[in-house]
């Protein structure tokens, strides 16, 4: 009757080149492969968010990825573009 909804979070894919975010070549390789396997499987009630702050977008994994998913990218905000958006929004 009632589906569930999920929520998967992978940090550092695709490959990131920041190194907090970094994940080993070797598990990119892995995780992407399981993604791309069962990216159809998966029902509109998943979510799967990929947090990658500089992706390498010369890496064939980040091409087959992006040519299999819909795409969103956020730039990260500084304090001034922040306190610049809050007034705006909050008169």
């Amino acid at each position: 009757m009632f589906s569930e909804k999920r929520l998967i979070v992978l940090r550092g894919i695709p490959q990131d080149t920041i190194a907090h975010n970094k994940v080993s070549t070797k598990t990119v390789e892995v995780v992407t492969g399981l993604l791309m396997s069962t990216l159809n499987s998966l029902t509109d009630d998943t979510i799967v968010i990929c947090i990658s702050y500089k992706p390498d977008k010369r890496l064939k994994g980040y091409k087959r990825f992006v040519s299999n998913a819909t795409v969103k990218e956020f730039t990260v905000v500084d304090d001034k573009q922040k306190n610049i958006y809050i007034e705006q929004r909050c008169p």
